[in-house]
């Protein structure tokens, strides 16, 4: 069997990739590739080209036809914008992280190619919310003689280093069950390498990255095309074969090697229906918005053409003739409008919602918590995702330099859709008060309800509060004193 023979889940899923990446891309890529693209027709996996694929051709329409059709219509990138929006509310906050000394300096270069800890992160968290799909692999540079000191690897940067691959380029797999645990034995990674032919030409040819387990422990075989190997290597950690292949394949919400549906793919189906819409009603705009000018009753002489400017009069002998205008009266394009405008509220629904009109200033805060609950439960969900599989690659790279497997690293699970409700800081402040809350309690809260900078200690915040009390005039009543008193004041409770 060849090197680059994909997995059947691979195949059941490579259409929706690219359709996901299209139109997230935007406009121009939903033109290009929309009559370039893949269908799977009778077996799944058996691909077949079609064209039009987005925007089917109108009945009858040539091909030049079919072009300004397709350029007429407007495309609205509700999709490219909710991934914008989705991946800016998990990097509002900083990652949190934790690594040993030894590899804590990698996270200024995490990838050898100047890649920081966290634009790597945003890099997967990316990949997982457009496809639901993306692999890190953890490597050390090849041929490092086994008799260099780790200070001398130091100095020439010869360290572990992470690599992200996206869900196209993770052909195969094969997962078995050995001491009882399902372990990774085999991917297969689909790689682009470029080859200089002379000063001013590079020709990029395709190269197939094998990572298997065998008898003598974790192998790596680079292979061309034609199934040629062109190096295979051994990976040693600490002098030592290693027993487990370092990549990590991250769906949707979980770490597995089984394909999960891309989060945003209802979106992306939605973003296409709406766009056909859009290209039926440019198109009906385009015959039906400018008046026509018709005449009735009247015989022409051989060669003689009616002009139409404001120098021009039509006057015609016979008294039944007219001239008017045709203009379109009719409700076809309205439906299609509001065809339009129930897919736009569809795409909101989907997560999409800062594309709909905020009515928060006439909504109540719990209504407002209510309604984006299950989109922000299930951006926490892909948080943690991420955060395991990013700390367990962490963690090999500190087994790869002797440290201690302790790093942790966290994403932001928590997206404030506004500062906390007046009625909830006063229930909360109640409680303290009545001593059912203790003040790290409250000031956890204040924290996420952004009342109080997250840069903040509770040590700091406690000791301030200690110190400064509210301030009275001659005329005002005594104010009650202490710490409660200045969580008061300073919210103007």
């Amino acid at each position: 069997m060849a090197v680059n023979n994909t997995h059947k889940q691979y195949d059941a899923y490579r259409w929706r990739w690219r359709r996901c990446r299209d139109v997230i891309s935007g406009r121009d890529s939903v033109l290009q590739n929309g009559r370039q693209g893949q269908r799977f027709q009778g077996s799944l996996y058996d691909p077949v080209f079609s064209q039009e694929i987005y925007l089917p051709r109108l009945s009858g329409q040539s091909e030049s036809e079919y072009r300004s059709y397709a350029e007429r219509a407007a495309f609205f990138n509700a999709s490219g914008r909710t991934l914008d929006a989705l991946t800016g509310l998990i990097f509002a906050k900083n990652p949190q992280f934790d690594l040993p000394p030894a590899i804590e300096r990698f996270s200024d270069d995490i990838t050898l190619a100047g890649d920081n800890l966290r634009e790597f992160s945003e890099q997967i968290v990316e990949e997982q919310i457009a496809v639901g799909r993306v692999g890190i692999m953890v490597d050390y540079p090849a041929d490092v003689p086994s008799s260099l000191s780790v200070a001398a690897a130091e100095a020439l940067n010869i360290r572990p280093f992470m690599r992200l691959y996206k869900a196209e380029t993770i052909l195969n797999w094969r997962v078995e069950s050995i001491g009882g645990v399902r372990v990774l034995t085999m991917v297969v990674l689909q790689e682009t390498h470029d080859i200089r032919e002379d000063d001013f030409t590079t020709l990029e040819v395709t190269r197939y990255r094998v990572l298997d387990l065998t008898e003598q422990g974790y192998r790596v075989r680079v292979m061309t095309q034609q199934g040629e190997t062109v190096s295979e290597t051994y990976p040693l950690m600490r002098g030592r074969p290693l027993q487990r292949i370092p990549f990590i394949v991250l769906g949707a919400n979980s770490s597995t090697t089984n394909v999960q549906k891309p989060p945003l793919l209802d979106l992306i189906d939605a973003n296409i229906a709406h766009y056909r819409n859009s290209a039926d009603y440019e198109h009906g705009l385009h015959f039906t918005g400018l008046p026509t000018p018709y005449v009735a009753g009247v015989q022409l002489d051989e060669g003689q053409t009616l002009n139409l400017g404001s120098k021009t009069a039509w006057v015609f002998p016979d008294p039944s003739a007219k001239a008017a205008f045709l203009e379109f009266t009719g409700q076809g394009l309205s439906t299609i409008r509001e065809a339009m405008k129930d897919k736009e509220s569809r795409m909101a629904a989907l997560g999409a919602r800062f594309l709909s009109d905020d009515k928060r200033s006439a909504e109540a805060f719990e209504t407002l918590e209510l309604r984006t609950s299950g989109e922000r439960a299930n951006l926490a969900s892909i948080s943690r995702a991420a955060s395991d599989a990013i700390t367990k690659a962490l963690n090999v790279m500190a087994a790869w330099v002797g440290a201690p497997e302790t790093a942790r690293y966290s994403l932001n699970t928590e997206y404030v859709t506004s500062a906390i409700a007046p009625a909830m800081m006063q229930q909360l402040l109640m409680a303290y008060q009545t001593g059912a809350m203790p003040l790290s309690v409250l000031f956890d809260n204040m924290q996420k309800g952004e009342i109080v900078s997250d840069a903040m200690t509770f040590e700091s915040y406690q000791a301030q509060l200690d110190d400064a009390g509210p301030s009275m005039t001659e005329d005002e009543p005594p104010a009650e004193s202490g710490t409660m008193a200045a969580i008061r004041a300073r919210l103007g409770l």
